[in-house]
């Protein structure tokens, strides 16, 4: 029997619906031996674009088929303001009664810092947004987690055939997409030009969550869009086993792409070049550097309304030094000792109700007509 057919099993009725089950290490083993002899037959120099596929994770489901920029209108993102450093410390120091400050083991250090970085975004942070004019997939494989973000175990993986969008253009005829690279192939999207998923487009998820999820009858319409392949085990090889069944050749993917000289790589700069798509990585360019403006800007704005509703909240019950509130406003967080003198006029329990209480009007403010889509 084809190990393909013995890992993927009807889980009901539901129409293009099918299950992989990557939990059996033996089995994953022997898959990706059968992988690696498969590999040997083949001719790399004669690899197309029809050969390879979009991969994305994301938390973001995409209703509708529909991929759109990030703004304030649809992303939601924590930001420390000048309370959460010291707030975090203090909640720390009272429920573990040591902070990372107060200890030389490194390993407890490291423990420490995780914790306090939870703790700093979950419950001492403000709400901001996120500005990526930018839509990022893989190809032929799943992202790896890295220095610059934590990639695994994401709600949904996206896998969409690369053929239908390699030449996509926009109505003033500039291409979609920018870069052609197996760790970071990029489009450039504008406000109401999306890129839209064809119906080819599979959804993938785990068994659990998708039981879960058709229970919602608003998501359970939304996923009927789909082709949809749930798994159970370690989503990598789930992934790879389903891009193998779909007749692309998966990849292990790093930080950087493939590995060194890898002859996938050289097909992919190989279709670039035919195509004119560059091969060139997203940070760092043009697109990159004015994102992250107006995200900065994002910000610096939510952070002076924090500190325009923070006073308003104490008003008549807090005296504040002129300086430290300049640099409150400026995002700078160097002044520890005024800002705990701070917390001890309020209170830890009052900063931390406020900051509640100013996410909930933000979030009131940015989603006037709140949608339930879980």
């Amino acid at each position: 029997m084809d190990l393909r057919q013995a890992v993927i099993v009807n889980i009901g009725n539901a129409q293009d619906v099918r299950m992989i089950d990557a939990s059996d290490s033996t089995r994953n083993e022997e898959f990706y031996q059968g992988l690696e002899r498969k590999k040997q037959d083949i001719d790399y120099s004669s690899l197309d674009v029809k050969d390879f596929a979009l991969v994305r994770t994301t938390d973001v489901f995409p209703k509708n088929r529909i991929l759109e920029i990030l703004d304030e209108s649809n992303s939601d993102t924590p930001i420390t303001c000048f309370l959460s450093d010291v707030l975090a410390q203090r909640l720390m120091q009272d429920r573990y009664g040591i902070t990372k400050r107060n200890t030389n083991n490194y390993e407890e250090q490291v423990k420490l810092a995780e914790t306090e970085r939870d703790i700093k975004f979950n419950e001492c942070a403000i709400m901001s947004s996120q500005y990526r004019c930018t839509k990022h997939f893989t190809l032929n494989g799943l992202v790896s987690s890295h220095m610059m973000g934590n990639f695994d175990n994401r709600t949904y993986i996206i896998i969409e055939p690369l053929e239908g969008h390699i030449d996509e253009r926009d109505s003033d005829g500039s291409r979609k997409i920018v870069s052609l690279r197996e760790a970071d192939t990029y489009f450039k999207l504008e406000k109401g030009k999306p890129l839209k998923l064809s119906e080819k487009a599979i959804i993938m998820m785990p068994v659990d969550n998708y039981n879960k999820a058709i229970q919602n009858p608003i998501m359970r319409a939304q996923l009927a869009q789909y082709h949809i392949v749930t798994f159970q085990g370690d989503e990598k090889t789930a992934v790879d086993m389903c891009l193998d069944d779909l007749g692309y050749i998966s990849e292990g993917i790093g930080q950087h792409g493939y590995s060194l000289g890898c002859p996938m790589q050289q097909a992919v700069q190989r279709i670039g070049a035919e195509y004119g798509i560059p091969y060139e990585q997203h940070y760092g360019s043009p697109l990159w550097v004015a994102d992250n403006e107006v995200t900065s800007q994002y910000d610096q704005d939510v952070t002076t309304r924090f500190i325009e509703y923070f006073l308003k909240c104490l008003e008549g019950n807090l005296t504040i030094n002129e300086n430290i509130l300049e640099g409150f406003t400026k995002m700078q967080t160097k002044c520890e000792d005024e800002i705990s003198a701070l917390i001890d006029q309020v209170g830890v329990e009052r900063c931390l109700q406020i900051i509640k209480d100013f996410n909930q009007m933000e979030m009131e403010r940015k989603h006037p007509v709140p949608e339930k889509f879980e």
